[in-house]
């Protein structure tokens, strides 16, 4: 009984702060020859619990830009992000955002955008988001 309790605590403590809002940053992308960059926007809609939600944005240096519905999970200390983005058109790109809640607020971590689910070739990144 008393495990139970503690783990019942531990979860509901586990994610105490709200990541509801609007974020924005860059991921900076690169590969073996060249550095691309993407400015990222996400907005959390439910981002008081273990699971989140919302809409991701992509805009990136080339002047495509893609949108998608957001997924994840979140502890007090860790964040990550997933969603299928695409352009309108025919091209849908697999976005995945893992980072850690830094103690000024923002998130760092990294950022993949594959061709594929199971990731695969792509771009993979550093993000730093923060809320206005």
């Amino acid at each position: 009984m008393a495990r139970a309790l503690l783990l019942s605590s531990l979860l509901l403590s586990a994610c105490s702060s709200d990541l509801s809002g609007d974020w924005y940053g860059t991921c900076a992308f690169s590969d073996a020859s060249y550095g691309y960059s993407g400015a990222l926007g996400v907005s959390v809609v439910n981002g008081k619990g273990q699971r989140i939600d919302g809409t991701v944005s992509l805009d990136m240096f080339d002047d495509r830009s893609f949108s998608g519905e957001m997924t994840g999970l979140r502890s007090d200390s860790y964040v990550e992000m997933e969603a299928a983005l695409n352009n309108g058109a025919a091209d849908t790109y697999f976005f995945d955002l893992t980072g850690e809640l830094q103690d000024d607020g923002s998130i760092e971590g990294d950022c993949v955008l594959s061709e594929t689910e199971q990731g695969g070739a792509g771009l993979t990144g550093t993000v730093v988001l923060e809320q206005p």
